[in-house]
């Protein structure tokens, strides 16, 4: 790959992601004498795209943060570097920095830190070798051994809601995903942007992305409790941010792949040949010449690579919506469907919620087997799909549970539905099971309660199906009856 030609890309590339910063208030924040002439920060220097130190430099969608926090406030931000996540904690913890821009709350770092807002939202995945089943969640790592960075949020998580999972602590992520690829441990656990950007980076095709992890990381600006006048300031700041600036952060970090940074080098060798040019005046069309040709051949390289990323970023996009093994929606897509219906003003009697559970799933894993048990729940999702239409929104709820979301349909229908699936399990055999069935919860919204008032009393009475002897289709009673 010709240097120079890289050269002139990175330069074309880096002018058409400059996105016009939105038009902000100025937020000044020199009138509280508490905020210090200069505020110091560490970030966690091997956490790219979010975050990195890299040729001496903080890059990363947090450098574009801090480079739009200074330029819409009066803050004066410097830079204290870190050998890795630990090394910036210590700092934090000892009032060597006084922030860092982009991390999630915990209880933990609430003894030496004060939270922001949220300003980023991000997933975090599971990491197997490619011959490896996919695992969905954490609840199907029942006898793997699993590595977790120091340090770092998830890691708490696991250790306090998983304590049965035999981990491996290790100093950052490609450490993680190197200690898969040695078969040190089973999966590796860390955020989808980041891993994705080690594998794609350093070619590290023996490994997948092999399931869904929440809780998904919810990142803030962390401040020293000294420093906590920041926080209303940098808050309005997170408030100021428009859609456009997201996406332009979020693409400037995550449409390219590194081709070679050895930047001093080829900036050498940059200079050398345009010495040569000049000195060598009757060589300078035809050399000319010869680079239009391999420009030319560069761009349709850098076209397939960009339609090659493009849908990697789009096969990412499904994974953080989709359950892995069904296909249908996960949790994490219903979690944000609910939000938007929150905000929206819905009709009783005209929006439904159907939850239901596969009867005796653990005896058929027990029995058959995990590979069979993964198969029922293929075959159960596979039969009830054709059975539903645009108002319907089918999602895996987690194990063997599913929730059906109905709008614009009264509880008759909704029973109705619930029936022609019943119906259609009932003509259904899978080897070696045979006949499954489930049982089905149903409740209407009410005028005078919330969406999640009425999943819980779906919930309910999926649980009083399941208490009835199971196969059984149970509408819920109304609130205060």
């Amino acid at each position: 790959m010709c240097k120079v030609c890289v050269f002139l890309f990175w330069t074309w590339l880096g002018l058409s992601l400059l996105t016009p910063a939105a038009v902000a208030q100025p937020i000044t924040a020199a009138v509280d004498p508490s905020i210090p002439a200069v505020v110091r920060y560490c970030i966690d220097p091997n956490w790219f795209p979010y975050e990195s130190a890299i040729q001496g430099k903080h890059q990363g969608i947090s450098a574009d943060f801090v480079q739009l926090l200074q330029a819409r406030t009066d803050l004066q931000l410097q830079w204290v570097k870190s050998k890795n996540w630990l090394h910036t904690i210590e700092l934090l913890r000892n009032g060597s920095c006084d922030m860092t821009p982009m991390l999630n709350h915990t209880e933990e770092r609430d003894e030496f830190l004060d939270f922001t807002d949220v300003w980023y939202r991000s997933p975090n995945v599971l990491i197997s070798l490619r011959d490896e089943p996919f695992l969905q969640s954490l609840d199907h790592l029942d006898g793997r051994k699993v590595a977790l960075t120091a340090g770092y949020r998830i890691t708490s998580y696991v250790q306090q809601h998983y304590p049965a999972i035999d981990y491996l602590e290790v100093t950052d992520e490609l450490a993680g995903i190197q200690a898969v690829i040695d078969e040190q441990v089973d999966v590796f656990i860390g955020s989808m942007l980041s891993v994705n950007n080690h594998i794609q980076a350093n070619g590290l095709n023996e490994v997948k992305i092999a399931g869904w992890v929440g809780p998904e990381d919810l990142l803030r600006v962390g401040v020293r409790p000294s420093h906590q006048a920041l926080i209303p300031v940098i808050n309005q700041f997170i408030a100021q941010i428009s859609e456009a600036d997201r996406i332009a952060m979020h693409k400037n970090w995550n449409d390219i792949t590194l081709i070679d940074n050895s930047n001093q080098e080829l900036l050498r060798q940059v200079i050398l040949g345009f010495s040569l040019i000049l000195l060598v005046g009757i060589m300078y069309h035809l050399l000319i010449r010869k680079m239009n040709k391999k420009l030319l051949a560069q761009n349709a390289e850098l076209q397939s690579l960009k339609a090659a990323l493009t849908e990697t970023n789009q096969e990412l996009v499904f994974l953080t919506n989709h359950d892995l093994l069904t296909q249908i929606h996960n949790r994490h897509y219903f979690n944000q469907l609910l939000e938007r219906l929150s905000s929206k003003k819905i009709n009783s009697n005209s929006f439904c919620m159907v939850f239901f559970d596969l009867d005796h799933f653990k005896s058929i894993n027990d029995r058959f087997g995990h590979q069979v048990g993964d198969r029922v729940l293929k075959q159960l999702t596979a039969t009830i799909r054709p059975l539903l239409g645009d108002k319907h929104v089918f999602i895996r709820w987690g194990g063997e549970e599913f929730v059906i979301l109905c709008q614009d349909t009264n509880e008759l229908s909704a029973r109705r539905l619930c029936l022609e699936i019943k119906q259609a399990l009932d003509d259904l055999s899978i080897d070696p099971v045979g006949h499954i069935t489930c049982s089905f919860g149903i409740a209407s919204k009410q005028a005078d309660e919330s969406i999640m008032q009425c999943i819980e009393r779906a919930d309910r009475a999926m649980y009083q199906a399941k208490a009835n002897g199971r196969n059984q289709i149970i509408t819920a009673q109304k609130m205060g009856s």
